[in-house]
């Protein structure tokens, strides 16, 4: 959930049962943020409800998790309730997309749960190699391939809707969705934005660099950094510049978002601090080695990895790391970026291994084996990790112990990163296989 000034939860719908009957949990779809107040809990914008087709318990959280109290209504009661808020704002489904790199400003890697038990939905060819990880917006998936093809799949039945292809050029970074506009960079160097109804180019704006990094959003404005060394910020309803940052190294990350701010790891060895709205450096830290991790966001922690074989925890408003993590036997480097949820960070890495820290104080709770290089990006969902491995598999790992619970063999490298939304996960390999899964 976003962050906010007030104190919002999550509110689910469940049948009503006995005190000694235990609670059942159904998908989520679009409803409602609920407000605490002293009059109790009021709805008062669009997020997550779900409904069954009978007496309904409302339960309001402060996480998907963490029940602060419930209520009962009738079917009926929720309906007129969804009624009358519609004339006050719009219901979607934005909430519960993955319309950019790691699901969402904070760069968090997080996601609703998976189904229990998951299959193998579809599979889609792109006829090249995929390191670009999906958006997924409605029921439409967007990613890039190598041959600089942009494909738009149907997310229920796994169709090609359109593609279109630039020419002498290739996708590494993953598409950001926004207002109906993809916006994605290339190998060569250019930026593009795309209609989501056609792939149909809007504009393009030239760098002089290879663009890796995924775009990332605040308000009407677009970041992204390149191989030129550049952090840009553009206006998304031309493409023209607003500003751009010089960094001392090229730009291979994502930058995150939080707090008017943005965040860009780099080449230069340094986390920097931006203020979107000027492009003024505020702040930066020194990880001792160059980056090409996304950091991940919470609060004023950020989470990044380094070349140099270390994972760093960093309070980015007190300028300095809380803690670093560096294998003395096993020195390699991480390009994975880290997820957070429920105090725990999980990155992957070149030691073959996913790894899971203390957020608090860096202590490792587990690390995972897989059998190659660990690039994809691991995504928490609920109590699970799902992350992809060069050895071609795809891994569901439990979160609190570390114990693999399912894997599915792709046969080919898997760089890229899962993506979640509306019980569907979505990844591609280095054959150009994408690959959906979900509840059967």
């Amino acid at each position: 959930m976003t962050e906010r000034n007030s104190r919002q939860v999550f509110a689910s719908v469940s049948p009503k049962r006995t005190p000694t009957s235990s609670p059942r949990t159904y998908p989520w779809v679009p409803g409602f943020i609920w407000k605490n107040s002293p009059g109790g809990a009021t709805a008062v914008t669009s997020s997550a409800v779900s409904f069954a087709p009978s007496s309904l318990s409302i339960r309001c959280y402060k996480s998907e998790a963490d029940a602060w109290g419930c209520s009962t209504a009738s079917l009926r009661d929720v309906l007129l309730s969804i009624f009358f808020l519609s004339s006050i704002t719009t219901l979607s489904a934005e909430s519960h997309d993955w319309p950019q790199f790691r699901g969402n400003p904070n760069l968090s890697g997080v996601a609703e749960a998976m189904p229990e038990k998951v299959v193998q939905l579809w599979e889609y060819d792109a006829a090249a190699a995929i390191e670009s990880s999906a958006a997924i917006v409605g029921d439409k998936v967007y990613i890039g391939s190598l041959d600089g093809t942009l494909h738009c799949i149907d997310l229920r039945a796994g169709k090609a809707v359109w593609t279109t292809k630039i020419k002498d050029a290739g996708f590494k970074a993953s598409p950001g969705v926004k207002d109906g506009t993809i916006y994605i960079g290339d190998d060569f160097g250019k930026f593009h934005a795309f209609k989501d109804s056609d792939g149909k180019e809007i504009w393009n704006f030239e760098t002089e660099g290879e663009i890796i990094s995924s775009a990332n959003f605040l308000g009407d404005s677009i970041l992204f950094g390149s191989y030129d060394a550049f952090l840009y910020c553009l206006n998304a309803e031309g493409g023209k510049l607003r500003w751009k940052l010089e960094s001392d190294g090229r730009v291979h990350a994502t930058p995150a978002i939080s707090a008017e701010k943005t965040f860009i790891a780099g080449c230069d060895g340094m986390l920097r601090v931006i203020e979107v709205k000027d492009g003024k450096e505020v702040g930066k830290v020194e990880l001792g080695a160059y980056s090409g991790c996304s950091p991940a966001l919470e609060g004023s922690k950020a989470y990044v990895g380094t070349f140099g074989n270390s994972v760093l925890g960093i309070d980015w408003k007190e300028g300095k790391k809380i803690w670093e993590f560096a294998d003395q036997d096993r020195g390699f480097p991480f390009i994975s970026s880290a997820a957070i949820s429920n105090g725990k960070v999980v990155i992957g890495g070149r030691d073959k291994r996913i790894h899971c820290f203390d957020a608090t104080s860096g202590k490792v709770l587990w690390q995972f084996e897989t059998k190659a290089r660990v690039e994809s990006s691991p995504v928490i969902a609920g109590d699970h990790v799902w992350c992809g491995s060069e050895d071609g598999n795809l891994y569901r790992i439990n979160l609190n112990t570390g114990k693999e619970i399912w894997k599915f063999e792709s046969g080919s490298t898997i760089t890229a990163s899962p993506s979640i939304a509306h019980g569907k996960l979505v990844i591609g390999n280095g054959d150009g296989v994408i690959y959906c899964f979900g509840a059967k």
